[in-house]
């Protein structure tokens, strides 16, 4: 009697094991593919929420002065703003870097233009605003789609066609102005959504400055 064990697969056993090999495969992957989505938008989140302190800094220093909030009048687009905010105001929290990433070139010559920039901001920056109203964007959302009231509440917010980046049809990072970083699949991305089923208290129009244009939500 052969008393020896017997190594390696038969042909059954080695198909088995290779289709639960492609079946791990098909389960893992989008998970892998999920949490490198979220760990994306999260890099983008604390991105934008380095952009709201330096906003909310200058604004800060710009009331005792009498001059009015940042974004005011003179700015038509965000690229704009930006680079009126690392020009002019001196913002040492903001950065290239933090207009850019997850397919959003940085500026590297100095030059900042839309093409480096992937936040879209509000235009009406007031203190009476409620803490829920969207006050950036990712530009990849059209922001003319943001509906305030609760006429338009499970409406879905669109795409923007200018912009693929950042996130694609993926995904929308949002900086309420209350401070608070909202992530997003856009799957989900209704008004309802985004304003947490909740009225806003802000007269019409309410304007945004993508990078290259300014917008009027409610469009």
């Amino acid at each position: 009697m052969r008393t020896g064990s017997r190594m390696g697969f038969n042909r059954t056993e080695l198909i088995v094991v290779l289709a639960l090999l492609a079946l791990l495969a098909v389960v893992s992957v989008p998970a892998v593919l999920n949490s490198r989505w979220q760990s994306k938008m999260s890099e983008c989140g604390q991105k934008g929420r380095d952009v709201y302190v330096a906003l909310t800094r200058v604004n800060t220093e710009r009331e005792p002065r009498g001059e009015k909030p940042l974004p005011d009048g003179r700015f038509t687009n965000s690229t704009e703003l930006f680079r009126n905010l690392i020009e002019q105001e001196h913002a040492p929290e903001l950065a290239y870097s933090s207009l850019a990433g997850c397919g959003v070139p940085i500026c590297r010559d100095g030059n900042l233009k839309p093409d480096n920039n992937m936040w879209t901001v509000i235009k009406e920056w007031r203190d009476e605003l409620d803490d829920v109203v969207p006050v950036m964007l990712t530009r990849n959302v059209d922001a003319s789609s943001l509906s305030f009231g609760r006429a338009g509440s499970y409406r879905p917010m669109r795409l923007d066609p200018e912009w693929k980046t950042p996130f694609g049809d993926k995904g929308c990072v949002i900086i309420r102005k209350g401070g608070a970083i909202f992530r997003v699949r856009v799957k989900y991305l209704t008004n309802r959504a985004v304003f947490r089923d909740e009225s806003s208290n802000v007269g019409p129009p309410v304007r945004y400055l993508t990078p290259s244009r300014e917008v009027v939500a409610g469009e």
